[in-house]
């Protein structure tokens, strides 16, 4: 396997995260080092790397969370199908969970505590056609 087979998700300076299948993966640009950081079902739908590389999360069906080689499986199911991620604070990321779904919702994640809280319900989405590009 090389990068080239590796679907990307996120990217910094210093680090590379994506996924083949069901499969995520973490690369260190500096030693192309390639680290699994485990699987999902389905694809992987996004990707996120802390601002100063001390984690990365993916996510789809559940959440990955990578901090410098250990991996978390979280399965909280208020966090089922997350569609996007964006990093909130050192500490905190938004997950947006599937728009087209009965329950689609924008949850706050704390990822040293693994503490969620619903910041809000999103609506915006429901009756309109599927498209990967969409304001949150």
């Amino acid at each position: 396997m090389n990068l080239d087979d590796i679907h990307i998700l996120a990217e910094t300076q210093n680090l590379v995260v994506g996924h083949i299948y069901e499969r995520a993966y973490i690369i260190r640009k500096d030693s192309n080092l390639i680290e699994e950081i485990g699987s999902l079902y389905g694809d992987t739908q996004c990707g996120l790397i802390d601002v100063n590389d001390n984690w990365c999360i993916v996510a789809g069906d559940s959440v990955l969370i990578w901090m410098q080689g250990k991996t978390t499986h979280l399965t909280n199911p208020n966090l089922r199908w997350v569609t996007k991620m964006r990093q909130a604070d050192n500490k905190t990321i938004q997950l947006l969970t599937d728009p087209w779904s009965d329950n689609p919702a924008i949850w706050k994640l704390d990822v040293y505590t693994l503490k969620t809280s619903k910041i809000s319900e999103f609506n915006h989405m429901k009756n309109q056609p599927y498209t990967d590009r969409f304001e949150w």
